[in-house]
């Protein structure tokens, strides 16, 4: 299948090809190219950390085209998505053999989401209390947008923990942040609306509490 501005898709070249050729049935044998790192099968973790990082990009692509947020946190979602793209450009460049010219995350693009989760902290307010993913469409897509995002950070810590001499851990330490941040927007999101907070066991407790349960 081919993806759409997916750097894995260029065309190959005479410099060493390191993109694939799209749709050119190349991973029809269950193996793929991920840039400098070369072929790899498709469930090597350095190709599952970057599709990972493809999925939390279009999860923040769908809280933007129909989650109705301030255009304030929609322009801090559209800087983010670039970040992202320069993390699979990262992703797809070894460190140990990199191109003097490879994209990496810095120090800097963990910091830069520092100031913005203490920014939108303010706005949020309260974060005490466990609040359940929902309240407005907003506000849900972001929390659905974190999910992917931890998920991609596992995988990127792994791809790290596997390969700790090809794989910059500066691209799994800016998702952990990344995740903090969606999780603030998600309660400024619900900022009008109000946070439903976790009760636990709620479900339950009127029968507890009228001795209908067993202990």
């Amino acid at each position: 299948m081919e993806r759409n501005g997916d750097p894995r898709d260029a065309p190959k070249t005479v410099d060493g090809g390191r993109g694939r050729a799209a749709a050119d049935g190349a991973g029809d044998t269950g193996r793929t190219v991920l840039g400098g790192h070369g072929e790899l099968a498709k469930h090597d973790v350095r190709v599952s950390a970057h599709d990972e990082c493809d999925a939390a990009n279009a999860a923040v692509a769908v809280a933007m085209a129909i989650g109705e947020l301030p255009d304030e946190v929609n322009a801090m979602l559209v800087s983010v998505q670039n970040d992202l793209f320069d993390l699979g450009a990262d992703l797809l460049e070894p460190l140990d053999a990199a191109p003097a010219d490879a994209v990496r995350i810095l120090p800097g693009h963990v910091e830069r989401l520092e100031r913005a989760i203490e920014h939108y902290r303010v706005i949020a307010g309260d974060l005490s209390g466990m609040a359940l993913p929902g309240g407005t469409v907003g506000a849900a897509f972001l929390y659905q947008a974190r999910a992917a995002v931890r998920q991609a950070e596992r995988v990127a810590w792994l791809a790290v923990e596997r390969h700790p001499e090809s794989v910059n851990q500066w691209t799994a330490r800016y998702l952990n942040r990344l995740s903090t941040l969606l999780f603030v927007l998600s309660r400024v999101a619900n900022v009008e609306h109000g946070d439903v907070l976790w009760e636990a066991g709620a479900s339950v407790r009127p029968m507890v509490d009228d001795g209908r349960t067993e202990a």
